[in-house]
């Protein structure tokens, strides 16, 4: 198995283990002001090991904290110039709807919760 092969079966394991978290994360992402999520913040946070080189999709991460538990991670949205690095303890909250790259720069430990809501 070549690099380029390692790296895709990682990337297809790190999706498979967020596939039964993604559809509350997204529908938590989409909701209306003075609407409150039927589900709780628990039970919508993901949180998996990446490999060093690991690449992580996220749909419409607004609304969405990512935090850096371990590691390093590099976070870019799609069509936007600014990226973000993230360390160990860092996070940041997605206010863009852009589709986010997680990239790990080092072995990584990624956390993905809803952002608080506002009042």
């Amino acid at each position: 198995m070549n690099a380029l092969q390692a790296m895709r079966a990682d990337r297809l394991l790190t999706r498979l283990a967020l596939l039964p978290l993604l559809p509350r994360l997204v529908g938590l992402s989409r909701r209306r002001p003075g609407v409150r999520p039927r589900n709780s913040a628990s039970e919508a946070t993901a949180s998996l090991p990446l490999a060093h080189t690991a690449l992580q999709w996220v749909q419409r991460p607004c609304g969405l904290v990512v935090t850096c538990e371990a590691g390093a991670l590099w976070l870019t949205f799609d069509g936007e110039e600014h990226d973000i690095v993230l360390e160990a303890g860092q996070s940041h909250r997605c206010e863009s709807d852009s589709r986010l790259a997680i990239y790990a720069l080092a072995a990584a430990q990624l956390h993905l919760r809803p952002a608080p809501v506002l009042r």
